[in-house]
């Protein structure tokens, strides 16, 4: 009886090993998903902000070019304009079955916006505060942070 136990026992834990090790790649490919989606989102939002603000925008637009109105998680008067606090995240899915995983990534981004005739929006990397506050889709479990890199300098006055 003991040797039944012992036995089940260590094909059990061979299970566990070994399913741990097939699902690493397809964690590894969910992230890079979700991580690429998010560098997507990213790519241009400053200038749909530009063009909201731009057209003379009422806020709820402007929030809307960000992202999505979920997506902004601070605003602040600033001098000459205002600040938007942004977050992006976005899901990314790999493997199938046994080995399916999904992975969670997010990005935030304080824009400083300065309205008028030619309007001048400005990006920076922001720590993302933890936690965000969950919401639609599971947001709120973030497995990567994808570090936000300015591709212009910020505006001097």
């Amino acid at each position: 009886m003991r040797f039944w136990v012992v036995a089940y026992g260590l094909v059990g834990l061979l299970i566990v090993l070994l399913s741990g090790v097939s699902c690493s790649p397809e964690r590894n490919r969910a992230e890079d998903y979700a991580t690429k989606t998010v560098e997507g989102q990213l790519d241009g939002a400053a200038g749909r902000i530009e063009w909201a603000v731009q057209g003379g925008a009422d806020m709820a637009t402007v929030d809307a070019a960000a992202g999505m109105p979920h997506s902004v998680f601070g605003r602040r008067p600033i001098e000459g304009g205002f600040e938007l606090d942004v977050v992006f995240r976005a899901r990314g899915e790999a493997g199938g079955g046994w080995t399916y995983t999904t992975a969670w990534a997010r990005s935030c981004v304080r824009y400083s916006v300065y309205p008028g005739p030619s309007p001048v929006v400005d990006a920076a990397a922001l720590d993302c505060p933890h936690p965000l506050a969950p919401g639609e889709h599971g947001y709120g479990q973030d497995n990567v942070t994808v570090e936000y890199e300015p591709t212009t300098a910020p505006r001097t006055s």
